[in-house]
């Protein structure tokens, strides 16, 4: 058996209430950080150009409650999806001709360059072929880095963690690339390799530049230079200074 395994990130998660939404079905769509890099590329011939961010599952007749729960938990957003290849109907959408297997459960993967998308339909009776678990270290909070708090505007916080949580992402894809270019230096794939480390090394630097640029710009900010302490420590004096010479003119008169 061929095992697949696809660790992804939730960025967020999207609720299907169409009119058109099948009484019997819940759908949820899946933002995720995009993966360009993977052995399930390989494993399931996969276009090497293509990069997965998307995945949407529908819940047939109430399967597999326990993974629709967790996919809706906001606390929980790093996961794995992982299956047997034999045991699932796999098919590359527009590539490959369907032959349709009743007896297997439906995963459909969609090929559009870098807006690559995969579609599961969860049914009762396939229930535990495909598992979607959390792989999140703390299931009662966001599984983020503790420097800023990784798809809010209140301070830019989630948008600088998303950020440096692509880069490093984007970075792993570059290392095992780089790895697997060393150790199999004359792999059929050697050249669509060697285009996707291009590509990806051009997309963390774009991002690295934008993170830089973004610091710099709020660095530079203007600040407000405005002498709130003396001011207020100068009123206060002016008003002591106040009371005292009523006290003394007060004083004065009595005499």
């Amino acid at each position: 058996m061929t095992e697949i395994k696809i660790p992804f990130t939730k960025i967020e998660v999207e609720k299907y209430s169409g009119s058109d939404k099948p009484a019997n079905a819940e759908v949820l769509t899946l933002k995720i950080i995009p993966i360009a890099f993977g052995d399930f590329y390989e494993k399931l011939s996969l276009p090497l150009d293509s990069c997965l961010n998307k995945i949407k599952i529908s819940f047939w007749d109430g399967a597999e409650k326990e993974i629709y729960n967790n996919l809706l938990d906001d606390s929980k957003e790093k996961f794995e999806l992982s299956f047997e290849k034999e045991k699932v109907e796999f098919y590359m959408v527009g590539v490959e001709d369907r032959k349709t297997d009743d007896t297997k459960i439906e995963i459909n993967y969609f090929s559009i360059g870098s807006n690559a998308s995969l579609e599961i339909n969860f049914q009762p009776q396939f229930a535990g072929v495909v598992k979607i678990t959390s792989t999140s270290q703390n299931d009662n909070g966001k599984d983020r880095p503790n420097d800023n708090g990784g798809d809010n505007d209140n301070g830019g916080g989630d948008k600088n963690d998303d950020t440096k949580q692509k880069i490093t992402n984007l970075q792993i894809q570059i290392n095992e690339l780089e790895k697997k270019l060393r150790e199999k230096p004359n792999s059929s794939t050697k050249q669509q390799d060697n285009q996707k480390l291009a590509r990806l090394k051009t997309e963390i630097e774009e991002l690295k530049k934008k993170q830089k640029d973004k610091s710099q710009n709020e660095n530079n900010r203007p600040k407000d230079n405005f002498p709130y302490g003396l001011v207020i420590g100068g009123g206060i004096v002016i008003f002591l200074l106040l009371i005292a010479v009523i006290f003394f003119w007060k004083r004065s008169e009595r005499r």
